[in-house]
């Protein structure tokens, strides 16, 4: 049996102070008008690595580096990768998908709420042929107390012994919104001033009154223009197409652009991710996002930081014999890592990462992927 290596990669947070004194990671929100680039530089990313064979026990072990408790009561909005209803590895695996919310449960957070837009099918029936709804239900029965716990809590005037029926009264362990299905007050407009896109675009207003989010993406090459799909560029998947109401397409625009790479970028300036972990078990070298040549890497990796995520990704790819334009040049270079630099979302240079064997990890390894991260 081969073994997958899992990295985790955990940037320093920045900091506030309640009048208590006690300190708290900032969560999510960036508010209204501000962006990435006003908030004080962050530090050092740090990259732990663990091998595994299981996501099983690979994931909730990297997730117990995010200091979890902190977060209980929290909001989650969650963003996975369902652009298409193809295997594994173009959409999120449904174990990932489940050790994650898993642990969130287990972690007392409050209500978790995946939000998907499909860009290759329709979002809902992506959804359901690859098993989402399914794994509510099924988390649901599993958590029904804890589940149960948060209701109870949250809604007072209400009966609160809930009992898990089939077909009836089913509790579901995270809300899985279809962003194509929402009206147009449920999206906020982001201004194009300062960025390229011409007419701004929309960001759903529920990772606006969410208290943090979590992401989980693949390893992927794009033919499609991005080069790579990432951390970064899973969150187009967050953009509206179109808002009700309006006939301007942002995808037609996004896609055509020669801009593209850069516009995938100033997305990710409006909002914090606090947690981001990318299964790279498999990927693909060639092509992409729904097909290609496919590796096995056999690689989790997590992080706070998106820019130090999608530079170790690159790395990875580059190690498994990716060809130009992914393979060429200074990682920092690729257009979205270094726009998304120039924004302050996270590490600006390979000397701003650190890699960390949490166990038998060789050397050898981690000192590729240093040597890669430098080239």
């Amino acid at each position: 049996m081969s073994l997958s290596i899992v990295i985790v990669a955990v940037n320093a947070r920045m900091f506030k102070f309640k009048t208590s004194g006690i300190i708290n990671p900032v969560k999510s929100l960036i508010p209204d008008g501000e962006k990435m680039e006003d908030k004080p530089k962050i530090n050092k990313s740090k990259v732990y690595i663990i091998k595994t064979d299981d996501r099983n026990q690979g994931i909730p072990q990297l997730m117990k580096n995010f200091s979890l408790n902190d977060w209980s009561g929290d909001n989650i909005a969650l963003k996975a990768n369902y652009n298409s209803s193809d295997d594994h590895p173009a959409p999120t695996h449904i174990e990932t998908l489940k050790n994650i919310v898993s642990q969130l449960i287990i972690n007392k957070t409050g209500k978790i709420s995946l939000a998907e837009r499909s860009g290759m099918g329709d979002t809902r029936d992506v959804l359901e042929k690859k098993g989402v709804f399914s794994l509510s239900e099924e988390l649901g029965k599993e958590f029904a107390a804890e589940l149960g716990e948060k209701r109870e809590n949250k809604e007072k005037h209400e009966q609160t012994e809930k009992k898990v029926v089939e077909g009836k009264n089913l509790v579901k362990a995270f809300e899985i919104v279809v962003l194509n299905e929402l009206g147009a007050s449920n999206w906020r407009k982001i201004s194009g001033s300062g960025n390229h896109w011409m007419k701004g675009f929309y960001l759903p207003e529920l990772i606006f009154e969410s208290d943090r989010i979590v992401e989980t993406c693949c390893l992927k090459t794009h033919r499609f223009g991005g080069h790579f799909t990432l951390s970064l560029k899973n969150f187009v998947g967050w953009v509206a197409k179109k808002v009700p109401g309006g006939i301007y397409d942002y995808m037609v625009e996004l896609h055509v652009s020669p801009f593209q790479r850069q516009m995938i970028a100033e997305i990710n300036q409006h909002f914090q991710t606090d947690m981001i972990i990318m299964d790279a078990i498999k990927g693909f070298v060639t092509q992409g996002p729904e097909k290609g040549q496919e590796i096995e890497p056999n690689l989790l990796l997590a992080s706070y930081d998106r820019v130090a995520m999608d530079a170790v990704g690159v790395a990875i790819l580059r190690s498994h014999g990716v060809k130009s334009p992914v393979g060429k040049g200074d990682i920092f270079q690729q257009a979205q890592l270094k726009r998304a630099a120039e924004l302050k979302i996270g590490a600006s240079s390979a000397d701003e990462i650190e890699l960390i064997n949490l166990n038998n990890v060789s050397k050898e390894d981690i000192n590729e992927i240093k040597s890669i991260l430098r080239t």
